[in-house]
C-alpha cells in the first residue's frame, strides 16, 4: 500500500472513471424505442462505402457545425500502407475534415479487441488524432459490456437534422471494399436521442488510449522466496508413553541441485559436551537430491513398526540395515533427547554453520523464534511440528510451523 500526502490528491472536482463490473453488465438502457423516421436510406458495401456526395461520407462531409459521435469496432486511419493520402481511411479523413470546421467530434472505439503495438489498431488512431491538437476532435476506448465494442454508429447533429447511420460496416479497408455489407442511414430526431443516450453513458466510461501496458512492482509485506537449501519440516518431539528410541526428525530440500552431506550433522547441540544434548553427522556419501525427503530417526526399527517402512537414516544403531548416524563428539548425558517443554533441533553444514534450525517453547535462540509452548506445560503428545509450507524460512517457527495430530513422516505437502 502507498500512501499519498494532500499534495499530490486529485483536485476536488475530479471525478475517477467507474470500473467495469466483469462478472455482470447491469442494463441501463431497457426500454426499446419506436419511432418514425425521415430520408431513409438503404445501404450496402462495397457499392455505396466510398461515395462521397451521398451515403455516410456525403453525409460527414456535407455537416457544417454541430456534432458528430461515432461507435465502432475498428477504425485504423491508414488501409494501404505507403500509398500516401490515397491509402488513408476516408471516413476519418472526412471526420478529421470536420473538426476541422468546428464540429464537434467523438470517437468511442473497442478496446477489447485492440492491439496497441498494432498500426492498424484503435490505440493508434487515437494517438494519431490526439497529434493532430484539434480541440474539437476527441477519441476513446472502451469495453462496457466486457467483450468489447461491435456497434457500428454514427450519429449527426448538424443544426438542421438530427442522423442515425447504423449497420454492420466497420471502417476497415475490407469491410467497404470486399466484405457484403449493410447500412441505414435516416434522420430521426426520437432515434438519434435514444442512440445519443447510448453512446454518452458507454463515452464516459471509456478511457484515453495506452501505447504500452504498464505493469507496477509488486510489493509485498514481508514477503521472502522459496528457500534454496535443505529444511527441517518435521520432528516427532513426544512421543506418547516412553521417548526413547521414537523420535525423529524430516528434511526437505526445495533446491534444485544436489547437496552432499558430507560433514553436515544434526542435532539439538551446537557445543560439544552441552549436557543432555547431542549431535551426529551425516554419514560417508550421504547427499540430498532436488525435492527429496529424508527421515533421520532415533531407532529405525522402533520407527518401521510405527509407519511400516524403514527411515533413511538412524542415531542409535538399532538396525544393521539402515545408516547410522556418527557422533559429533563427546557428549555428557544421553546423545540427542528432544525435550518436551522446550528445546531445538540444529542443522549444520560441514563447517558447523547453522543451515536451519527449529525450536519450541521458551524465548527466541539458535536464531529463530521458537513455537510457543504454555510455561508449565510440554508438547502435544503424539503430535508432530511440521512446517507448512514446506518450502519457506521466516526464522520464525510461530509463523513456519504447527502442531499436527497426524505425524506424516517422509512426505511434505504444500507443494
Amino acid at each position: 500500500m502507498f500512501l499519498y500526502s494532500n499534495a499530490y490528491a486529485p483536485p476536488g472536482y475530479f471525478t475517477p472513471i467507474p470500473p467495469v463490473d466483469w462478472t455482470t453488465y447491469t442494463v441501463a438502457f431497457s426500454p426499446t424505442l419506436a419511432t418514425t423516421a425521415s430520408h431513409l436510406t438503404l445501404l450496402h458495401a462495397p457499392e455505396h462505402t466510398l461515395r462521397n456526395r451521398d451515403a455516410l461520407i456525403g453525409l460527414l462531409n456535407g455537416t457544417l457545425s454541430g456534432t458528430i459521435d461515432v461507435m465502432q469496432l475498428s477504425e485504423p486511419v491508414t488501409w494501404t500502407t505507403n500509398a500516401g493520402d490515397v491509402g488513408l481511411n476516408p471516413r476519418i479523413v472526412a471526420l478529421i475534415a470536420a473538426a476541422q470546421r468546428g464540429v464537434s467530434v467523438r470517437l468511442l472505439l473497442d478496446a477489447n479487441y485492440d492491439d496497441p503495438s498494432n498500426a492498424k489498431n484503435n490505440t493508434a488512431t487515437c494517438l494519431y488524432l490526439k497529434s493532430l491538437h484539434l480541440p474539437t476532435l476527441q477519441c476513446r476506448l472502451a469495453n462496457v459490456a466486457g467483450l468489447g465494442i461491435h456497434a457500428k454508429i454514427f450519429l449527426v447533429d448538424d443544426g438542421d437534422g438530427q442522423w442515425v447511420h447504423l449497420g454492420s460496416i466497420n471502417g476497415s479497408e475490407t469491410s467497404n471494399k470486399a466484405n457484403r455489407e449493410t447500412a441505414i442511414q435516416f434522420m430521426s430526431p426520437a432515434g438519434y436521442a435514444y442512440m445519443r443516450a447510448v453512446f454518452d453513458h458507454d463515452w464516459e466510461l471509456g478511457h484515453a488510449p495506452m501505447i504500452h501496458q504498464l505493469y507496477m512492482p509488486l510489493t509485498m509485506r514481508d514477503y521472502i522466496p522459496p528457500a534454496d537449501y535443505p529444511l527441517i519440516t518435521e520432528i516427532f518431539i513426544n512421543p506418547g508413553g516412553e521417548d526413547a528410541g521414537k523420535e525423529w526428525v524430516e528434511i526437505y530440500y526445495p533446491g534444485n541441485e544436489t547437496v552432499s552431506l558430507a560433514g553436515w550433522s544434526l542435532g539439538d547441540a551446537i557445543n560439544i559436551g552441552d549436557y543432555g544434548d547431542g549431535r551426529y553427522i551425516f554419514p560417508e556419501g550421504a547427499q540430498l537430491l532436488p525435492r527429496q525427503v529424508i527421515v533421520v530417526a532415533a531407532c529405525a526399527t522402533q520407527f518401521a513398526t510405527a509407519y511400516g517402512f524403514n527411515p533413511t537414516y538412524e542415531w542409535t544403531n538399532c538396525d544393521p540395515l539402515v545408516p547410522d548416524m556418527v557422533p559429533a563428539g563427546a557428549w555428557n548425558g544421553f546423545g540427542i533427547a528432544l525435550g518436551n517443554a522446550t528445546d531445538e533441533v540444529l542443522f549444520l553444514d560441514a563447517s558447523t554453520a547453522l543451515v536451519d534450525s527449529a525450536a519450541w517453547g521458551g524465548e527466541p535462540r539458535v536464531g529463530v523464534i521458537p513455537f510457543p509452548i504454555d510455561v508449565d506445560s510440554t508438547f502435544p503428545s503424539d503430535a508432530s511440528l511440521k512446517r507448512y509450507p514446506p518450502s519457506y524460512d521466516h526464522d520464525d517457527c510461530t509463523r513456519d510451523f504447527y502442531a499436527s495430530y497426524q505425524p506424516s513422516p517422509g512426505r511434505v505437502s504444500g507443494e
